[in-house]
C-alpha cells in the first residue's frame, strides 16, 4: 500500500509540475524510492534474457551518465569530490 500511495503522489506532483515547478522539484526527492523499485523490477516484465540484460545495463549506463554529467558540469561538484563519509573513516 505504501508504494501505491507514493505512486499516486508521483502522479499528482507530475500534474502540479506544470504550474508549480519549484514545489514539485523539492517534493520529488521524497519520491525516489518508487523510482528505485520501478527500475529494479522493470526487466522482469520480459521473458527474453537478452532484453533483460539490455534493460539492466541501459539503466546502469543512464545513471552513470547522469553522475558523469553532474560531476563534470555542476558548480558545486568540488564539494563532493573527495567525499568524506563518516561511515568509511
Amino acid at each position: 500500500k505504501l508504494f501505491l500511495f507514493i505512486s499516486l503522489g508521483v502522479l499528482i506532483v507530475f500534474i502540479l509540475s506544470l504550474k508549480y515547478s519549484v514545489f514539485s522539484d523539492r517534493v520529488n526527492h521524497y519520491f525516489t524510492p518508487i523510482q528505485i523499485i520501478a527500475f529494479s523490477r522493470f526487466p522482469y516484465l520480459f521473458n527474453n534474457e537478452k532484453t533483460r540484460y539490455f534493460l539492466i545495463y541501459s539503466t546502469a549506463l543512464f545513471y552513470i551518465a547522469i553522475l558523469f554529467i553532474w560531476l563534470n558540469f555542476a558548480e558545486n561538484a568540488h564539494a563532493w569530490i573527495p567525499y568524506q563519509n563518516m561511515l568509511l573513516l
